[in-house]
């Protein structure tokens, strides 16, 4: 039997040029394999972290250089089909690239961290994947899309009003861009969270910001950030509730003649 196998999280970390010019090399540590079901559709098959120093620094104004990184599996996969020709079921995130730290005198260059994320992300395009990029502090929203992802994610449970009236914000969802919103708080208990009163709050300042129907049709939603920490029976209800605040957003997508109905009641 065949199962769909979702790996948990794919973490790069430390890829750093050394100004010494060590060899670059990259250590993999794949944790302890869970036990999953053989009739699973979507089971996490774990995290793979990849640990990477050394290298070169690329001087300035040359192409950051290419490295590829190939993930095997003791088993068959398979994939769902979207029915939408433009949608890949495969997600590429990059989390917290730094993006809210301003650099010193001392560090690489913003221009050249941009570059080098946006070469990543276009790297994955290229091979097929949507590329997403993450950041839940300060919401550096201008930064996070001149680096050009196909979705941008970010804390809306404490920044979605200021993500509307942001004007880089604004830009990346009217060019098409999809939104991850992080609206679901990374709380131990959700017990006073409500799905439709979330909802309303996002169609409120997305009916402030433009077409909420267009917007609802390229969103998805999230909880906010660090749901790893919590403990595992704080998981299930988070992406409940995130399942419930999506219905009602995916809805209005779908149903026109729900729009007028549903902002008069909110």
């Amino acid at each position: 039997m065949r199962a769909l196998l979702v790996l948990g999280s794919f973490v790069l970390v430390g890829l750093a040029a050394s100004a010494s010019g060590f060899p670059f090399q990259c250590l993999a540590n794949a944790g302890v394999p869970p036990s999953i079901r053989a009739n699973g559709l979507t089971e996490l098959a774990g995290d793979l972290t990849l640990n990477c120093t050394g290298g070169t620094p690329t001087p300035a104004g040359q192409a950051f250089p290419q490295f590829n990184f190939t993930v095997l599996l003791n088993t068959n996969v398979t994939g769902r089909i979207t029915g939408q020709s433009e949608f890949s079921e495969a997600l590429l995130f990059v989390d917290e690239p730094a993006l809210c730290l301003e650099a010193t005198a001392d560090a690489v260059s913003e221009e050249r961290r941009l570059s080098a994320l946006a070469v990543t992300l276009e790297g994955a395009r290229k091979r097929g994947a949507i590329a997403g990029l993450h950041c839940c502090a300060a919401r550096p929203f201008r930064r996070m899309c001149r680096a050009k992802p196909d979705i941008l994610s970010f804390d809306a449970h404490e920044g979605l009003e200021l993500f509307f009236a942001d004007g880089d914000a604004r830009d990346f969802v009217k060019q098409g861009g999809a939104v991850a919103y992080g609206l679901i708080p990374t709380w131990p208990g959700l017990d006073g969270v409500n799905p439709a009163g979330i909802f309303s709050r996002w169609l409120k300042a997305a009916a402030l910001a433009g077409d909420p129907q267009e917007l609802a049709r390229r969103a998805m939603i999230t909880a906010t950030c660090g749901l790893g920490l919590l403990e595992p029976g704080s998981i299930a209800p988070s992406f409940s509730a995130a399942h419930e605040v999506g219905k009602l957003i995916h809805t209005l997508a779908d149903t026109p003649a729900v729009f007028g109905a549903l902002l008069a009641g909110s």
